[in-house]
C-alpha cells in the first residue's frame, strides 16, 4: 500500500479507485486519472466530476472501445469530457513531459 492509500483523509470510494488504478495496466501509469482521484473529482478546469464516471470513460478512452466511449459520453458528459482532455496514453504523455 503505498503513502497515497494509505492516506486516512481519502474517502472509501477515492481508495477503491486507486486500487483499480494500480491494478489496471492501462491506467497504472496515468497520472492524470490518479491526480484526478487523489483530488477527489477535481478536474484540471476547475470542475467537479464523479470519480468512478470519469475513470469509466478514462478506460474505455485508452481501451478504444467505441461502445464504451460513448456509452461513458451519454451518461456522464462532463466526466466524459474531462476525461479526454488528457486522451493521450500515459506511457507517451510521460515522453511529452520529458
Amino acid at each position: 500500500m503505498s503513502n497515497i492509500e494509505s492516506n486516512p483523509e481519502l474517502t472509501d470510494e477515492q481508495l477503491a479507485a486507486l486500487t483499480l488504478i494500480n491494478e489496471n495496466p492501462l491506467l497504472q501509469n496515468d497520472v492524470y486519472a490518479k491526480k484526478v482521484v487523489e483530488s477527489g473529482g477535481l478536474v484540471d478546469s476547475g470542475n467537479m466530476v464523479d470519480i468512478g464516471d470519469f475513470l469509466a470513460a478514462r478506460l474505455a478512452v485508452l481501451e478504444g472501445s467505441d461502445e464504451k466511449v460513448a456509452a461513458a459520453k451519454l451518461k456522464n458528459p462532463r466526466a466524459y469530457d474531462a476525461a479526454v482532455v488528457h486522451s493521450v496514453a500515459p506511457h507517451l504523455e510521460r515522453n511529452l513531459e520529458e
